[in-house]
């Protein structure tokens, strides 16, 4: 051996060392910055750092890359142009090291924290061996997240050319980071730049290979070698299987070996080995040998004493010679004696066929990473430029080792499908070489359509292997195959060598720039889903786009089927010659023959010409060049040069568009010296065109017409020389007649004759339309496949005629994007001719076809107003004839209606211009004609006008028109004409002027009760569709002005209501009725409030509910009688005061519930539900002595009441919790009965009915507990906790998530006393965290996070720490799903741990606030696109629905039709589509409300977000969906509240009404001048009420936490007094209800009318807590507005007022003084108030009065009366007054204790202690008698033992009670007491604390 082959293989360069430049270190931690985009981190217990080569990286020694780096509060910051390093110098976590990737990406996708893991495209996989379908995938460097990882911790090292493994000992981290964001090439560069390039690959490893494991024979394997070539089938590569050793000799089985490994030629077989290798040569074929090497070297090989002698290995015992690669020595024995010798004999290069695991004696070291990479260099011995090692990968770094075998894939289409993405993915991982077992290798089946499908894609792979296994059955010898997979099998297979001009230059390109030959389209369009979408298609080079099928082909057309998409531009198919046009989705439909390869304009690639190229490697005497025109070409040819250096000789050609020129330019020293050319021009025609050649004309036998294009004959030329083609100036693909594809098609097709000829008649036939056309095809039944190839023909390329385009209508279930694109093309190109009017026009009076003449109907009408003004006007003269004569003799209604739409839009241009003007005149006439169809006709059409004309201007008499209609109302003959003169009336009530003396006014007011009448005829002939029209109608009319109704108003709602309570009636129609009183109370508010029919109509609507067999859910869209009853029910409670709802509910709910009658008990409870929402504050005051009723209700015999009784009880638990609670453990029981009853049910058809009970039991029980103190619920957690959790695994979702939601509560209401359960839950709960497998889970996992989030404060943070990671993990994953709901929850997630952890979740701070700033960036306002026919003339680009921009596009409002309804709004489903809120609106609510709560809670840490968050949050304030904007409200008015506590001490503090000593921080002035000018903007315009009161109660707060300064800019206090004062007296335009002048204004308020007025009182009360005793002058204004509501009827709103007075009167102290006469006597009236509530909150204002009046006189003159009103309270049960009524005589004591009785007054005071609910009143109560003490009053003295266990109790839990300031007061108090009483003090050890 020379040493020449040592030195080829251990001299492998390697830079292993980094620059100390671009080096950072600390102790244990080491990072370098190696590019801008990867970033090596290390971490070593010991310091040692790693810079030894590793199998990954080899090179670390690059070029200083530009970085920034600087300290910042503890953490190093490295920044260069991509990512951003933050890291605190602590052991690598997810805390402590985070980068950050720039370059476009999302923000929450671009962060990486240490442990996570990136979740990238993926790079490839060890083997595909025994593998039938998809793998998962080892990491590539590339991510849609903008990042990518490479774990290098534990790979093999290379140290002076030979292996070495890591070192051991302590924690080591090696890693590489890519962050290159979306510039995916970059990231591959970068990985070929660090982990050495691609190698060259020999141009003859680029031809096809065979390849069988097969007992050949060498006579045999030559006689198949000729056999191909005498087939004219190409190979370069002879593969010789593991047989062509000795495998199952009697020597192989004495040795005991399993004969996988052999190093001896079967001499049986191959008898003279050495002539059997130069035989193949000489057929010009390269060779390799299978190896599997590790069983090692038995005794019987021809080698075993060679090798053993230079191993000194003992042959005594002819034992095995063990197979050791981490031994030097072995290897070189390997190498030099036992291959080398088999290499002499005839071995190219060895397939390494290592299957044995990654283990070998030395720990963490591969063989197959040595085998690979000693194979290859020792190679070099052969081929110094590009050796070669045939064996599988073996991690990141192997594509160092060409070429890739993927192992034995089993035979199937599922193989198949993955094999395309599997080899483009591997690009990721910088492996582009990949060669497959083609045609599959084992089991699985023969399916030669597979076979063919196999080839197709092996021909466009990397490498082109046909390999099977070692069977009879399985060979991949085309001729073995039915004739159409032999045909396209060797067409592939010969294609394949004609393309290695193209691959050699491809695989050059690779090496030197690192562009692989197979790359995923996402490499090219990183921003693009589809590219993502679609995985197996891919680039292929630098010009050819492959999208492989993968499917079998479909029955019915023989072809195969894929789905492609195509980038923008148009392409050719290089096989087919077919054209496509791109940006869109297509399926595309082939032959066995063809694969579906495109080639964009500009394309041009260099093919062998020789259609059956031989065997071998030589340059083609004769070239090829595929051109495709249209754009701009170049392309370079690279060859190799004679001395065979790879890519020496390159061929330029450039092809010119603008010129229609093509230069082949010279090659210097090409061999052979003259090249033949060829131009093929795809898809172009050979007519027209003029070729000159060196401006010569070619003669015509030059050019060639071929099926895909042209091919010119350029003859044959030196290579020393150019030469250039002339086409003629920008030729151009050709434009093909689809029919000519169809009809071979249609030829294939396995369906009946007969629907052929039907279906090609239909396309064929002259003189009809093409809608005619479409339609008469669409109603043949076909397969949808057959459907989809035609479609493929006509819409590939937009160019084919309109005709042919138009076709697409009949292919309703084919593809969208083709039905869309075809779309586009007749609206652009086809409608706009004023031709089409014409003749869709002769369609509808010529053609025979009910369906096309609808169809005409249809789009005349949507295309008349654009082309009406177009036409001449002799030709509409006969145009409007025809169409009244055509429409008043059609036959069918349909059509006839859709003629009267059509006619009516034409009169509204005509009359408009005072054409057409005797229309009218006759429709009258018409009208009146004694012929039925002939007035039917004449007032539809009268309608249609009606609908269509402007309301400013109608040219009409309607004077006339009412003399008519009065008569058709009453049409007794015919009732639709009857309902078409109530369809034309709503529409003249739009346009009616009610001011002044219209006549028309009081004509159509006449008319109203023949209206009605109508509607009841309809409803008594049970005709549904007139009924429906009837209803539609009388909503028209509700939306016109509201004196149009006037008197009539009250007789049409009595008349609904009766029809509603028809029990004979069809359930359609009484739903219909109460459905319109839906809409009378929406449109019609205040005059509905005004006829005080709330009485009557509850009655009515109990009596449905009571006529219902079952209570539905209100969850779904579908309205029905009962589902109609309880909306209307729920609205009315809503919009309604409650004495008109709620308390005739509640009368009727005590009848109802005591029933008899099952359905009546469910009636009761059902009804009561749908009130509390809006009227919580009602029903909570009756709601106690309902609850006995409610209660046997839960325990009912019939389940179904049970059932309701649940529902009832889950909605009314979730608006009055507290109320409930009073009967906590009577309900926990009636629950949890229920629940368990629910749950061991085992009759299967009641399944899912038990499971909606157990989940509403759930549901019940979660919105209970949150009325419940920790203390009260602590005593059933024991049995509800598991109890709830064991339905966590529950098999329906609903139920698993409602006892998920009610745990949390529990968990939340419970705090610290859940602890012992904590973890349990927590564990179990974590399992959810991670599913995102359908709808369901990413829900269940939703409401996991959520409710784990609550848990964390409920348990503390020291408890919770466990899950936190878990928990940012999911977190951080759930950002990168498209999923809103789960970034909410992520988003409520951070600011549950805000809360929680405060100061300490800085660390989770950045990535919290950059993913809930890019939510809040996101894009809401452009979610959807309108396409509208026609053009689009004045209407705006864009329109406002449901907080969404909706764009406008293409064309004018659709005009109204429907095939089957002619009343009916095809447009209005579109519109309604658009009426939800966006999903990203809400998102950004979320976002809003938890990033208050973050900046809240963690303190001084978020100042840095500060400037950020009010960037993101001001434009917010103006969103167009009101709860967003509510959240922004809030939360900017939260986040002036933080920076102002955030102030030092001096610039913070702040005293009512004073200026501030020390100004505030520039941030407080800017964000108060923001929010102010926002006020000052919107307070006073906002119509929204929810977000009026939102400002309101954020100005409060403010107000109240931060005092004045808010409103401290001048004018800025008028103007928000001016405001409350139009709030206060409901004149603020959000409070404003538009009705008719006259109208009765109710004082009465509902809940949430007052709910407006409430929270301006609120405000109110913020401003006298600011401004102090200087508010005393404002409250002048407010006075009387506010007293006046103290007298209201509902005691709601009086309690709400005198607590509100409290307010106010405590926070302008003294400034009272004035009022003091005025407030007392309200407040002692409210004293005695009927509403215990009311009394409570007088008893405390009185109480502020007497603390801050300084009206002595007044206050002691009416100290009597204040006792004689308090004395009641002071005895009562209710908890709240008593305690109120004791703070307000604490108050009056400590103000004028001589003006009371203390001997009486003291021992009933003391026996209230201490104070069970309002502990504010401990304030006022404990000082009062610690000064006693302090002025040694003896009756307090007397009292110390009642006082001693109240002290005791009061001083502890729960420590709410007090305040600091008092508690340090009792504490002083306890203290003396004890020097005083030691012994007393001694019976009480709570009080030990405080001595």
């Amino acid at each position: 051996m020379s040493p020449t082959a040592k030195e080829y293989r251990y001299n492998f360069p390697v830079h292993p060392k980094a620059k100390e430049a671009v080096t950072i270190a600390g102790p244990t931690w080491r990072f370098q910055i190696l590019t801008e985009g990867v970033l090596r981190y290390e971490w070593a217990d010991d310091g040692v750092f790693e810079d030894r080569a590793s199998t990954f990286a080899i090179k670390r020694d690059l070029p200083e890359t530009k970085f920034r780096q600087w300290e910042e509060n503890g953490y190093l910051n490295v920044k260069t142009k991509f990512y951003h390093l933050i890291y605190n110098k602590k052991e690598f976590s997810p805390s402590s090291l985070l980068v950050r990737v720039g370059g476009g990406v999302t923000r929450h996708h671009s962060e990486w924290r240490y442990g996570d893991l990136a979740h990238g495209f993926g790079g490839t996989a060890r083997t595909l061996d025994g593998v039938d379908g998809r793998i998962e995938l080892g990491p590539g460097v590339i991510s849609p997240n903008g990042f990518s990882l490479i774990d290098d911790s534990t790979t093999m090292l290379f140290e002076d050319g030979w292996i070495a493994p890591r070192r051991e000992g302590g924690n080591r981290v090696d890693g590489y980071l890519f962050a290159y964001a979306h510039n995916y090439k970059d990231a591959i560069k970068a990985l070929y730049t660090i982990s050495g390039p691609q190698p060259l690959l020999p141009r003859w490893s680029l031809g096809n290979w065979w390849s069988r494991y097969h007992t050949y024979s060498a006579d045999g394997y030559l006689a198949l070698m000729d056999k191909f070539r005498a087939e004219r089938i190409p190979f370069n590569v002879a593969v010789i299987d593991m047989d062509w050793h000795w495998v199952d000799d009697k020597r192989v089985v004495e040795a005991g070996m399993s004969g996988w490994t052999g190093y001896s030629w079967n001499t049986d077989l191959f008898p003279d080995p050495r002539k059997f290798c130069q035989e193949l040569r000489d057929r010009n074929l390269k060779i390799t040998l299978n190896d599997h090497p590790a069983d090692g070297i038995a005794s019987y090989e021809d080698s075993y004493k060679k090798l053993a002698q230079a191993l000194k290995y003992d042959t005594n015992g002819n034992t095995t010679i063990d197979f050791d690669p981490t031994s030097r020595e072995f290897l070189d024995a390997y190498f030099d004696i036992l291959h080398r010798d088999l290499e002499d004999i005839g071995c190219d290069f060895w397939w390494v066929d290592w299957q044995s695991g990654p283990y070998s004696r030395v720990e963490g070291i591969d063989p197959l990473t040595i085998l690979n990479h000693y194979h290859y260099l020792d190679n070099k011995i052969y081929d110094k430029e590009s050796p070669l090692v045939f064996s599988r990968y073996a991690g990141p770094g192997s594509h160092r080792y060409p070429i890739g075998f993927s192992g034995d894939t089993i035979i199937s289409w599922k193989s198949l499908e993955f094999q395309p993405e599997f080899t483009a993915t591997a690009s990721n991982i910088g492996y582009g070489q990949w060669s497959h077992d083609i045609g599959g290798h084992m089991f699985g089946y023969r399916d030669d359509e597979l076979t063919a499908r196999w080839v197709q894609l092996g021909v466009f792979s990397p490498i082109m292997r046909l390999h099977s296994t070692n069977s009879q059955w399985m060979s991949k010898e085309p001729w073995l195959f039915s004739v159409e997979t032999e045909q396209s099998m060797k067409a592939m297979l010969r294609f394949r060598h004609r393309l290695i001009p193209y691959l050699h230059t491809m695989n050059i390109r690779a090496s030197k720039q690192g562009e692989q030959l197979v790359q995923p389209m996402y490499w090219h369009f990183s921003e693009q889903r589809e590219a993502e979408q679609f995985k197996n298609q891919f680039y292929f080079g630098d010009q050819l786009l492959v999208s492989p099928i993968v499917t079998p082909q479909d029955k019915h057309t023989r072809l195969g089927r894929v789905q492609t998409w195509l980038p923008s531009g148009r392409y050719v198919d290089i096989f087919t010659g077919g054209v496509y046009d791109g940006n869109r989705v297509i399926d595309v439909y082939r032959t066995l023959g063809n694969i579906p390869v495109f080639a964009k304009e500009g394309s041009l690639l260099v093919l062998d010409k020789d259609e059956i190229p031989g065997t071998g490697t030589f340059h083609p005497e004769r070239l090829e060049i595929l051109l495709v025109v249209g754009q701009d070409a170049s392309a370079t040819l690279l060859e190799d040069s004679s001395e065979g250096v790879i890519g020496d000789v390159t061929f330029d050609i450039v092809y010119s568009q603008e010129e229609g020129s093509l230069t082949v330019h010279a090659a210097k020293e090409a061999n052979p010296d003259h090249r033949e050319w060829w131009l093929r021009l795809l898809a172009v025609d050979a007519s027209g065109l003029k070729v000159t050649l060196n401006n010569e004309a070619l003669s015509s036998d030059s050019t060639t017409i071929v099926e895909n294009g042209t091919l010119i004959s350029l003859g044959k030329h030196s290579t020393n020389s150019s030469f250039t083609l002339q086409l003629g100036a920008t030729p151009h693909l050709r434009v093909q007649n689809p029919l000519l594809s169809i009809e071979k098609i249609l030829l294939g097709c396995q369906i009946e004759f007969e629907l052929k000829r039907k279906f090609w008649d239909i396309l064929t036939q002259s003189g009809v339309s093409i809608a005619s056309k479409a339609l008469q095809a669409n109603s043949l039944e076909m397969p949808h496949t057959v459907r989809g190839a035609v479609l493929e023909a006509f819409l590939a390329d937009e160019r084919v005629s309109v005709e042919s385009l138009e076709l697409q209508k009949f292919g309703k279930v084919a593809n969208t994007d083709n039905v869309k694109a075809a779309t586009a093309k007749l609206k652009k190109d086809y409608y706009g001719s004023p031709q089409s009017v014409l003749l869709l026009l002769q369609i509808l009076v010529s053609d025979d076809s009910v369906e096309i003449r609808q169809l005409a109907a249809t789009e005349a009408r949507k295309l008349v107003g654009r082309h009406w003004s177009k036409i001449e006007d002799a030709q509409k003269q006969d145009i409007r004839s025809h169409l009244l004569q055509t429409t008043m003799s059609e036959n069918n209604k349909a059509v006839r209606h859709s003629l009267s739409r059509l006619i009516g839009v034409v009169a509204q241009i005509d009359i408009s211009k005072n054409e057409w003007t005797d229309l009218p005149t006759l429709l009258l006439e018409g009208a009146e004609n004694p012929n039925p169809q002939a007035r039917e006709v004449s007032t539809f059409i009268l309608f249609s006008i009606l609908d269509e004309v402007e309301e400013d201007g109608t040219h009409l008499d309607y004077r006339k028109m009412f003399t008519v209609f009065n008569k058709t109302i009453q049409d007794r003959e015919n009732l639709e004409v009857a309902v078409n003169t109530l369809y034309a009336l709503s529409k003249l009530a739009i346009s009616i002027e009610v001011d002044g003396d219209d006549p028309a006014l009081a004509a159509f007011q006449s008319l109203v009760p023949a209206m009605v009448k109508v509607l009841l005829d309809a409803v008594e002939a049970e005709d549904s569709s007139q009924i429906s029209r009837c209803f539609e109608a009388f909503q028209t009319i509700l939306e016109a002005k509201p004196k149009i109704l006037d008197s009539n108003f009250k007789n049409i709602i009595v008349q609904m209501a009766q029809l509603a309570g028809e029990t004979s009636r069809d359930n359609e129609a009484r739903t219909q009725a109460l459905n319109f009183l839906i809409a009378a109370l929406l449109n019609r508010k205040m005059k509905f409030q005004g006829l005080k029919l709330g009485h009557q109509l509850v009655d009515l609507l109990f009596k449905i509910l009571a006529g219902s067999d079952e209570m539905p859910e209100m969850d779904d869209d579908e309205l029905d009688l009962t589902k109609s009853a309880m909306h209307l029910l729920t609205l009315m409670a809503d919009l309604l005061p409650p004495q008109q709802v709620a308390a005739p509910v509640i009368t009727l709910f005590k009848q109802y519930a005591t029933s008899t009658d099952i359905r009546e008990r469910q009636a009761a409870i059902t009804a009561l539900a749908q009130v509390v929402e809006g009227t919580p504050d009602f029903i909570g005051t009756q709601l106690p002595q309902l609850i006995p009723a409610i209660l046997s209700l839960l325990n009912d015999p019939s389940d179904r009441v049970r059932e309701s009784a649940i529902l009832g009880c889950r909605d009314i638990a979730e608006y009055l919790p507290e109320v409930l609670a009073e009967e906590h453990e009577k309900f926990l029981t009636a629950f949890v009965k229920n629940l368990s009853a629910a749950v061991q049910a085992n009759d299967p058809q009641k399944a899912k009915h038990n499971q909606n009970i157990a989940a509403n039991c759930c549901l019940a029980i979660d919105g209970l507990v949150q009325g419940l103190d920790a203390k009260d619920l602590q005593k059933y957690m024991p049995e509800l906790v598991p109890n709830l959790s064991h339905f966590f695994t529950h098999s329906d979702p609903d139920v698993q998530k409602a006892s998920i939601s009610a745990v949390g509560s529990i968990a939340s209401a419970a705090e610290k006393t859940f602890l012992p359960y904590f973890d349990g839950i927590a564990t179990a709960l974590i399992q959810f965290i991670d599913l995102k497998d359908s709808e369901d889970d990413l829900d269940l996992r939703a409401i996991a996070v959520d409710m784990l989030g609550n848990m964390a404060g409920a348990v503390g943070p020291e408890a919770f720490q466990p899950y936190v990671p878990a928990l940012i993990r999911s977190s951080q994953e759930a950002l990168k799903l498209d999923n809103s709901k789960l970034r909410e929850t992520t988003f409520m997630l951070w600011g549950s741990l805000a809360k929680a952890y405060k100061e300490k979740f800085q660390d989770f701070l950045e990535p919290a606030f950059n993913a809930i700033l890019e939510s809040l960036a996101q894009d809401d306002d452009t979610d959807v696109t309108l396409d509208l026919d026609g053009s689009e003339g004045d209407l705006p680009s864009e329109i406002l629905i449901g907080g969404k921009k909706v764009k406008i596009a293409n064309g004018e409002l659709a005009a109204k039709d429907s095939d089957s309804d002619p009343d009916s709004d095809d447009d209005d489903e579109a519109w309604g589509d658009l009426t939800g809120m966006s999903a990203v609106a809400e998102e950004k609510e979320v976002a809003l409300e938890s990033l208050g709560d973050i900046f809240s809670h963690v303190g001084e840490a978020y100042m840095p977000y500060y400037e950020g968050t009010l960037n993101a949050v001001i434009p917010l304030l103006e969103h167009s969906w009101e709860p967003t904007r509510r959240a922004a409200i809030g939360t900017i008015f939260r986040l002036y509240a933080s920076l102002w506590k955030l102030q030092p001490e001096a610039q913070s503090h702040w005293e009512p009404g004073q200026p501030l000593e020390t100004q505030p921080s520039q941030e407080i002035v800017k964000i108060r001048d923001l929010i102010m000018a926002y006020v000052d903007k919107q307070y006073a315009t906002e119509d929204d009420a929810f977000c009026l009161m939102e400002i309101n109660a954020s100005l409060a707060e403010t107000l109240k936490a931060c005092g004045p300064f808010i409103i401290a800019s001048q004018g800025t206090i008028q103007s928000v007094v001016t405001v409350l004062i139009s709030i206060i007296e409901k004149k603020h335009p959000c409070q404003i209800i538009f009705e008719e002048d006259g109208d009765e204004i109710e004082d009465e308020n509902s809940e949430d009318e007052w709910s407006i007025i409430g929270s301006a009182l609120d405000t109110v009360a913020g401003l006298a807590k600011a401004l102090g005793e200087s508010f005393s002058e404002i409250f002048k204004v407010f006075q009387k507005l506010i007293v006046s509501h103290a007298s209201a009827t509902s005691s709601g709103e009086r309690t709400h007022t005198v607590g509100a007075l409290a307010d106010i009167i405590k926070g302008m102290k003294g400034g009272v003084t004035p009022y003091t006469s005025s407030l007392l006597k309200v407040l002692l009236h409210r004293l005695g108030d009927e509403d215990g509530q009311v009394k409570s909150n007088a008893a405390y204002a009185v109480g502020m009065l007497v603390q801050n009046s300084n009206s002595d006189a007044e206050i002691k003159k009416a100290y009597p009366t204040i006792l004689g009103k308090l004395e009641p309270l002071l005895h009562t049960s209710e908890a709240r007054q008593l305690d109120n009524a004791a703070g307000c005589v604490a108050r009056m004591i400590s103000r004028h204790p001589d003006n009371l009785p203390l001997d009486d007054i003291l021992p009933v005071l003391v026996k209230l202690l201490p104070l069970k609910e309002d502990y504010e009143e401990n304030v006022a109560v404990w000082p009062m008698i610690v000064h006693l003490y302090k002025a040694g009053n003896t009756t307090v003295q007397e009292l110390t033992p009642q006082i001693v266990p109240a002290l005791e109790k009061v001083l502890g839990e729960p420590e709410d009670q007090l305040e600091d300031e008092t508690r340090e007061l009792l504490s002083q108090l306890v203290g003396y007491l004890n020097s005083k009483q030691p012994i007393l003090l001694q019976q009480f050890p709570g009080l030990a604390k405080a001595l």
